[in-house]
């Protein structure tokens, strides 16, 4: 069991330390951080009321390096005969982001690149943008921010279209980025660092055929049609006959139909399968913390991995019990890409004809599929 470095909580200049429990999580499919710290039997009853309020602005710190820039979410505090305790739950800057439904009046963007929107919005709230690839500078032709929706709802659904996802880092920042931007220093290897793992292979929403369908205008001297086009995309790896029909809301081009079926095949590939990584302490051999978005070296005979997989998600923790642990989520780059489209999803019941399925939005039930090898 490693020795715990020591953990900071600032807030308004005051450094409040001596925790004794903690969980940071952290992933590139969600764009805000959280944590959770505690403290038992540390602090005297007069101390406990030292003014640590929701909404505080709050830097969590491990050693030198910050975990999380955000605010307070959550104080609790409790005594008895023998006890004192505080836990202090937050979250990143980026939670104004998820929560709120800023008041834009129109609401609607067009002719801006994508992080421009971003940045907009982001500054409504005094949070920052850090910009990590070129798709962020796609130009948005129309967008509307719908009543009721969310800062994030809005942008991560223009940034799908983009082919960027939106996270945070460590300072509180919305990230515009891509999956698997670097490759981490350290390895997860069984008998090596890997405490405890499981993984998960599933075939329950893969398919051995992906099919998008949709109309394209065509221009015939001074009438405009529109013709019926498809695409398709087979998945070698599925030995039965699965099809999956897809109806573009939209017009596309042949092109844009055969680029968003080999997504459909390789993003439910990369989905299915996950594994979850145990290792002891929170840092990688160069001393730097492990982080989500770094494509790492996978090596488990138990498991069936040897190849280099995206690490999705970093969770944090210390206990009595552990030490220093760090959680992570792993799976094939593939899988967290996002999909730039909007469609109908139904099956096809068998070889002849079509039948319509519950209209389950793909986006939110993503496939899932495959093998780690």
């Amino acid at each position: 069991m490693s020795t715990p470095e020591t953990i900071t909580l600032t807030i308004g200049g005051r450094r409040f330390s001596g925790w004794t429990e903690l969980r940071v999580t952290r992933g590139i499919d969600r764009c805000v951080a959280d944590f959770d710290i505690a403290v038992m039997g540390r602090w005297a009853p007069q101390d406990l009321p030292w003014r640590i309020l929701p909404f505080a602005p709050a830097v969590l710190m491990v050693g030198g390096d910050v975990l999380v820039t955000g605010y307070v979410d959550t104080v609790a505090p409790a005594f008895g005969p023998n006890q004192h305790a505080v836990r202090v739950t937050g979250r990143s800057k980026t939670e104004d982001l998820v929560d709120c439904t800023p008041d834009i009046p129109g609401g609607q963007y067009a002719g801006y690149p994508f992080a421009a929107i971003c940045r907009a919005i982001a500054a409504m709230f005094g949070i920052g943008v850090v910009v990590e690839t070129p798709l962020a500078s796609s130009v948005v032709a129309d967008a509307t921010i719908e009543r009721g929706e969310t800062a994030f709802r809005f942008l991560e659904r223009l940034g799908r279209m983009a082919g960027v996802l939106l996270t945070d880092n460590a300072n509180g920042e919305l990230v515009l980025t891509t999956a698997g931007s670097a490759q981490a220093p350290g390895r997860l290897v069984e008998g090596e660092n890997i405490l405890h793992a499981a993984a998960t292979i599933s075939g329950a929403k893969r398919f051995s055929e992906y099919i998008v369908k949709a109309q394209h205008g065509l221009t015939a001297g001074a009438t405009a049609v529109l013709t019926q086009q498809e695409a398709t995309a087979a998945d070698s790896g599925v030995p039965r006959f699965r099809p999956r029909v897809t109806l573009g809301e939209t017009q596309m081009t042949q092109a844009q139909l055969q680029a968003r079926a080999n997504w459909m095949r390789q993003y439910s590939a990369g989905q299915a399968t996950k594994a979850t990584i145990t290792v002891q302490g929170w840092r990688q051999p160069d001393g730097s913390l492990w982080t989500p978005n770094q494509i790492a070296a996978v090596s488990s005979d138990l498991l069936g991995v040897d190849q280099d997989l995206l690490v999705v998600q970093v969770q944090f923790e210390l206990t009595d019990q552990a030490g220093s642990t760090t959680t992570m989520t792993v799976g094939p780059v593939a899988g967290y890409t996002p999909d730039p489209g909007q469609v109908r999803l139904y099956k096809k019941r068998g070889r002849k004809g079509h039948g319509r399925g519950s209209g389950i939005d793909w986006n939110a039930n993503g496939g899932a599929g495959g093998i780690i090898r």
